[in-house]
């Protein structure tokens, strides 16, 4: 006894639902993988904002900070100027 082939409608029929399935399994994928990277990629956030907030930024005061010349002139007034 031969069993009967299902006819070509039904098995483009069943071809175009398991496409859709694994089409709804692959969104699931990407979604969970932009996840993951969004994790991986703030994994070490917290501590570097930790870091950040016991170090303690110098501030520059005007006398200490370098006069802005143009170019190709000393950058303190007597600089240039002979001992």
């Amino acid at each position: 006894m031969q069993m009967a082939r299902p006819s070509k409608a039904n098995q483009l029929a069943a071809i175009q639902a398991r496409r859709e399935v694994l089409q709804a399994k692959l969104v699931a994928l990407d979604e969970r993988a932009k996840a993951a990277e969004l994790a991986a990629r703030d994994a070490g956030r917290p501590t570097l904002l930790a870091a950040l907030g016991r170090v303690k930024s110098a501030t520059i005061c005007k006398p200490t900070a370098p006069l802005l010349t143009s170019p190709g002139q000393p950058s303190r007034p007597d600089a240039g100027a002979l001992p």
